[in-house]
């Protein structure tokens, strides 16, 4: 068995959605941490999966880390982040998408951050998302820049105070979640504006916060799963585009109308897959309009405390190993 030096106060959270392959090798390399988390929280949102890979449970044990994997019957990314959170108890909750290839040290570079005195409630990394065309055999931890894009251009390679809280790769101390009403599960469907909205919550309570390129992680981006939630009995149309008018309204000064209304259409009634279907225009048209009345609807609602965890069937906790 490894031997680890240094454990540190963190809860490593991953919400996860139809990607069992993906959240177990996420899973696995997590283990290759040159400083372990307390214990490593996964948030499942995929029917019919109930736990994670036998083999993975049992590296777990071998590390002697605490594995917590809940079931969750209904996918939102915010609900899950929320579950997570109640059972977490470290100091930091550390948020990584299920489809990441992490380098050793980033949950010591996240823990040495918010160790610097400075007072960060939350610190974001770089994310190099992978290209399209990039096959994932061809990306290395070696050589993060090569076949990838950067989330945000840093030529100068500095701290941003203030800077965003990327999707994927940021830490947050919990009880400072907790105390603004936890994330915001109004935010539905597909992964939009829900970081944007907690980093303004942030900023109205002058919670400082700040963005550090030298943490970074690899985004293989996979065109399924996670946060690419699709239009489904499941995921209905409207959710594609709720997000970005809830925003709107509920910020009205931060992004102009012409981008909302440009990003709104072209992940809904605009989509590809809306588009070369003729038959399902009216339907598509019919749930943008809905999703912009549910958007500033939604919006003039507050965040509401976190309820407490359910433990059923359907909603529960299983504790996989300590």
């Amino acid at each position: 068995m490894r031997e680890y030096s240094t454990i540190v106060d963190i809860d490593v959270v991953i919400p996860t959605f139809g990607r069992p392959e993906s959240v177990n090798n996420t899973l696995r390399m997590l283990l290759d941490q040159d400083t372990l988390p307390r214990r490593v929280i996964v948030v499942n949102q995929t029917p019919g999966i109930y736990s994670a890979a036998p083999e993975v449970r049992q590296l777990y044990v071998d590390a002697d880390l605490e594995l917590i994997w809940i079931n969750r019957e209904s996918a939102n990314v915010m609900a899950a982040q929320n579950a997570a959170l109640l059972a977490a108890s470290s100091e930091i909750c550390l948020i990584l998408d299920d489809d990441i290839i992490p380098p050793a040290d980033l949950v010591r570079k996240h823990w040495e951050r918010h160790q610097d005195g400075k007072g960060w409630v939350a610190v974001g990394g770089q994310v190099w998302h992978r290209l399209p065309k990039t096959d994932t055999k061809q990306l290395s931890l070696d050589l993060p820049n090569h076949g990838t894009s950067p989330h945000l251009q840093n030529m100068n390679n500095d701290l941003i105070p203030g800077g965003p809280l990327v999707g994927c790769n940021w830490s947050v101390r919990r009880e400072i979640v907790i105390a603004l009403g936890g994330w915001d599960e109004a935010f539905v469907g597909s992964a939009n504006y829900q970081e944007a909205d907690f980093t303004n919550r942030l900023i109205c309570h002058g919670y400082p916060f700040v963005w550090d390129p030298s943490i970074w992680t690899i985004h293989l981006r996979l065109p399924s799963g996670g946060c690419r939630i699709p239009g489904s009995k499941l995921f209905p149309e409207w959710t594609k585009s709720t997000n970005f008018f809830l925003y709107k309204y509920r910020y009205p000064d931060d992004v102009p109308w012409k981008k909302v209304l440009i990003m709104a259409l072209r992940a809904g009634p605009l989509r590809r897959e809306n588009v070369i279907r003729p038959w399902s225009w009216p339907s598509a048209w019919a749930s943008f309009l809905k999703a912009w009345w549910l958007g500033r609807c939604k919006a003039r609602n507050p965040v509401l405390p976190i309820l407490a965890l359910k433990t059923n069937t359907n909603d529960g906790v299983v504790k996989m190993s300590k």
